[in-house]
């Protein structure tokens, strides 16, 4: 907390904004702590339906994952809408929250992007020599004659 917000409690005027009350300048991090544990579940999600093309889990599942991570024991519906709505992180890996045909209510995620860059050679571009010593070309030849040969 910073000073001036505790000023109150040692000078003999107490402002409007808290009251006279201690408990009202306390803050709870419960809420950035179950937005972690969402935000790390997710993740683990989308990088787990990498090859799938609309990656998608039902709410209830979800809830049972995040409430198995430290921090999120508490986390429930009204803390994923609260999430979705108030943090970057989680409105950029959450498509849409919607129910299907029978009622069920699913998260759809936004897939992963791929990581650009040419694949196949060891070390990059320019043929895989891009940025390097001398050595580190001589062992990154090596390495793709290597990989070549097991193809």
């Amino acid at each position: 907390m910073r000073f001036n917000e505790f000023r109150p409690l040692f000078e003999d005027d107490f402002g409007d904004e808290y009251g006279d009350d201690p408990a009202n300048y306390i803050e709870d991090d419960a809420d950035h702590e179950a937005n972690d544990a969402l935000i790390n579940t997710l993740r683990e999600l989308q990088f787990s339906a990498a090859d799938k093309k609309i990656p998608k889990i039902a709410v209830s599942a979800l809830l049972n994952l995040v409430k198995s991570k430290p921090g999120g024991e508490a986390f429930d519906m009204n803390a994923l809408d609260k999430a979705k709505k108030n943090d970057e992180t989680v409105k950029s890996m959450i498509k849409n929250i919607e129910d299907n045909e029978e009622g069920v209510k699913y998260v759809f995620l936004n897939p992963v992007e791929p990581i650009d860059g040419p694949e196949g050679e060891v070390g990059g571009g320019d043929n895989g020599q891009a940025g390097m010593s001398a050595p580190e070309k001589t062992v990154a030849s090596m390495a793709n004659r290597a990989l070549s040969s097991r193809s």
